[in-house]
This record gives C-alpha cells, structure tokens and sequence, in this order.
C-alpha cells in the first residue's frame, strides 16, 4: 500500500535530509515543517480507514506493520545520519516528531493487529529505557518493602539493566518492564506490607518474563511449595486420631475378640497396643492421648459391664448389616 510512509517521507529523508546532499533552504524547511503534522494526520486517518475498511485482519496487520517497518527505517537512518547544519535542525526535529508520532499512535490504538516482537526504532528504545532506568531503584525499594526476596529482586532488575543497555530491542521486551514498574508503582502501603512476591510471579509469567534466571527461580519455588505441601500433609496424618464413642475398656476388649478371632494378626502385642493408644481418641480424653501401658491393663482385665458395651455394638452392626443386605 502506498502512504506518505512509503513515498513522500522516504524522499524527504532517504533523498532531500540523505548525506551529502545540500542543505535545504530556507523557504522549502518551512514548507516541509508545515506539510509534516498535515502528512501525519492523513497517515493516521489512512490507518484508521485500514482498520475499520473492508479488509481482512490479515491484511490490516501486513499493512500496520508495513507503516511500522518504514517509519523505523526512516528513524534509524535520521538516527545515524552526520549533525545536521543549524539551519535543518527544526526540520529535522518535526520529521523525527512526525515519526515517532505516527508509531506512537500504532502502539497505542492498534497494538493487538502489530507483533509486539518487532525491533523499535534506536531512538524510541532508547527514550523508553532511560525511562525505565530512571525508576529501578524505587522499584526495588518498593519491592523490598513488599518482602520480596533478594534472588528475584536480582532477577527482575538483571533483566532490566540488560535491556537498558541494549542499542534496541523490541516492543515486547520494554512493554513488559514497564508493564512491572507501573504495577509494583500502583501498589497501596496496606498491599506491599501484606506481601505481593507471589503476585508479582504471576504477573512477570503473564508478561513473558523469559530469562533462564526467572524459569530456574520458578521450578525452585514450586519444589519447595512441594516438599512443603508432602510434609505438611505427613504432619496431618501423623496427627491424625480415629474418634470412637466407648471408653478405652472398650476399645481393648473391641481388639482383644478382632485378635481371638483372628481377624486381625497382632505379633507383637506390644506394638499393636502403642500403634492403638497412638492412633484413638476416645470420649473424655480432650487433647491427651490414650496410655499404651493403661490399654494393656484394659486388654488384661475385662469386666463384665465391658463385655456388655461390646456385645450391644456387634449386635447393632450385625442388625446394619442385615438390614442393608436383607440378611434377617
């Protein structure tokens, strides 16, 4: 498609502002400086007709993109070029203004239809990370106030200096810095006491945070969420205790018939009778916990008033039991 990114901006710049050429003079200066914000405003309508013309969303992406591609071409080669003479300074600066403008509307109404992984332009990437690096020390203070840990803190701010040292990159790459620093900068003193590194995690995942650094750190954090979790969960089921509704005399004789009537194989006694006085709670006994040598006392000496409470509680289960399978 043919624009003024396509033909009267790159005559402008490639040919009339190219080095070695004579300076302009100073009736054709003005007459460019004021035909520059008409030249944007048609390109901008030009791409609005794009966007919500009769097109499919494949072709207004190549077409976005093809405008992106030439204006970066156009701001790296006036970025390049030798000082330019006093005299073509102003229009050197609209034609930069009338550039970074045309991108900067791109970015802003049309971000969805451009890959984000395009290079931007020397001069943008490098507005955008002096931006960038001029906020990393609050950002970091604030993260440490948050209580993030120091190895992500590196992480997040190695990353950082790394772009910001970089001659370009693309628009993902300083989309997703600023993208953190304008979270970690919106957070209330009520959230960074509360704790946000969990949160921040999420959302560097969300921005494509790719670094081997942040990929290690994660697979770290969720082995210890792990190992946490199995210990944590050993911990509940070592404490856990089976709630029974009779007394620990009855619970001994319950266990001496199971072992007469070899149900269940007890060898040694002993062990059964402490895994038994480990594992029950009965009534009456709050947080305690039933006494193995008292559960062998009870195992020993059986009453008849015991041996009542135990009858009645096999009979109940054998009249269940009938009831449930029509046994009776």
């Amino acid at each position: 498609m043919r624009t003024h990114t396509k033909t009267t901006l790159q005559k402008l710049v490639f040919e009339l502002m190219a080095p070695g050429q004579e300076p302009l003079g100073d009736e054709e200066i003005l007459k460019w400086v004021n035909q520059l914000p008409k030249i944007t405003k048609e390109v901008i309508q030009v791409m609005r007709l794009i966007l919500f013309g009769t097109l499919s969303r494949k072709l207004v992406c190549r077409h976005l993109g093809q405008i992106r591609m030439e204006c970066t071409l156009m701001l790296d080669a006036l970025y390049h070029y030798p000082e330019f003479p006093n005299s073509m300074m102003v229009l050197y600066q609209s034609t930069l203004n009338c550039l970074e403008r045309l991108l900067d509307y791109q970015q802003s109404h049309y971000r969805k239809y451009l890959d984000q992984r395009d290079r931007m332009p020397i001069l943008l990437y490098a507005k955008a990370a002096r931006r960038v690096a001029a906020q990393v020390d609050e950002m970091l203070r604030r993260l440490n106030k948050g209580g993030v840990d120091r190895t992500l803190q590196a992480i997040v701010a190695g990353k950082m200096t790394r772009l910001i040292s970089q001659e370009t990159g693309s628009y993902q790459q300083i989309c997703c810095l600023q993208l953190v620093q304008q979270w970690v900068f919106q957070l209330s003193k009520a959230e960074l006491k509360a704790g946000i590194s969990s949160r921040l995690i999420a959302l560097l995942v969300k921005a494509k945070f790719n670094t081997d650094g942040f990929a290690s750190y994660c697979k770290e954090q969720l082995k210890a969420k792990t190992a946490d979790a199995d210990l944590s969960g050993q911990a509940s089921v070592e404490s856990y205790r089976i709630e029974v509704a009779f007394s620990v005399d009855a619970l001994a004789y319950f266990f001496k018939l199971l072992i007469a009537a070899g149900v269940v194989m007890a060898d040694p006694k002993s062990q059964l009778f402490q895994f038994i006085a480990r594992s029950f709670k009965t009534p009456g006994i709050g947080q305690g916990s039933v006494s193995a040598h008292s559960f062998t006392n009870k195992y020993n000496q059986v009453v008849q008033a015991t041996a009542k409470t135990v009858r009645a509680m096999l009979v109940r289960m054998l009249k269940l039991l009938d009831k449930e399978f029509d046994l009776a």
